[in-house]
């Protein structure tokens, strides 16, 4: 009789084990082809202050960093970066151009793009004291 219910859990343990590994590789592939998918953005240049002159518009510019994302090019203002990752970047640009690298590179190690949200401009971007969790740096499309 004990035999029996040994027999039976271990029949059990086995079907759920099979039913959550079914489970697991069933969201797995329902999540890798949703369009929900998040990419890596690649820095392109640090745009400096900038004015740029057209017959119909004028167009000012702080500092800024224009990465891309998928297919497209967003521009991500030094505020947003001074705000999210505590660094001044324009300091470090003007004085130390090699220190400004090392930042940029660690930056652009963090960045991500989350699809649905590339209307509002929803960079996302991983934590400088690697916590998982992901927020979002505002950005703009380039123009």
């Amino acid at each position: 009789m004990a035999d029996m219910k040994i027999y039976q859990k271990s029949f059990l343990n086995n079907k759920l084990c099979s039913i959550l590994l079914l489970l697991t590789v069933g969201v797995t592939l329902l999540s890798s082809c949703s369009p929900n998918k998040m990419e890596k953005c690649k820095l392109i240049e640090v745009e400096p202050r900038e004015v740029e002159l057209d017959i119909k518009d004028t167009d000012i510019e702080g500092w800024e960093l224009e990465v891309l994302c998928g297919d497209q090019l967003w521009d991500i203002p030094w505020s947003e970066i001074n705000r999210h990752f505590k660094i001044d970047l324009k300091k470090y640009y003007s004085k130390n151009p090699q220190a400004a690298q090392r930042q940029l590179q660690r930056l652009e190690q963090r960045l991500l793009f989350y699809k649905p949200d590339n209307k509002r401009g929803n960079i996302l971007y991983g934590s400088l004291d690697g916590n998982p969790e992901l927020v979002g740096v505002k950005a703009k499309k380039d123009d």
